[in-house]
């Protein structure tokens, strides 16, 4: 099994997501930890990623949790985002933060600005 799929079974776990999560969370992490650093595929996976959690099918509480637990797991990935640009681990970090309170204490999220929505414009923010 490659370490990809161990931390999206244990991000998972029983949870019902929608079936475009995975591959979006693959190119995330696949663009996380290519070597040399590829800052646009960064960003454009970020984008997917967070645009999906903004629509109807992607806004569930089983979604965010998931995507929130896949970047908190960080024993089995293959190279450390944190070396990425401040701006992005902020926001990656967040991802691992407060994501996981959007649908279900959504006032929580925003307080932290890491609703699905804020941490797009975030993102879209950046060159």
């Amino acid at each position: 099994m490659s370490n990809f799929e161990k931390i999206y079974h244990r991000s998972v776990g029983f949870r019902s997501v929608s079936l475009p999560l995975k591959p979006l969370l693959k190119q995330f992490y696949c663009a996380l930890i290519t070597r040399p650093i590829n800052q646009p595929a960064i960003k454009r996976s970020i984008e997917a990623l967070l645009l999906f959690l903004t629509t109807a099918q992607g806004r569930t509480d089983a979604n965010v949790q998931a995507v929130s637990l896949f970047v908190s797991i960080d024993d089995d990935w293959e190279n450390d985002w944190l070396e990425l640009p401040p701006p992005l681990v902020e926001i990656i970090s967040d991802i691992g933060g407060a994501l996981h309170d959007s649908v279900s204490a959504s006032d929580m999220a925003e307080e932290f600005d890491s609703t699905p929505e804020q941490l797009l414009q975030r993102i879209q923010r950046l060159p």
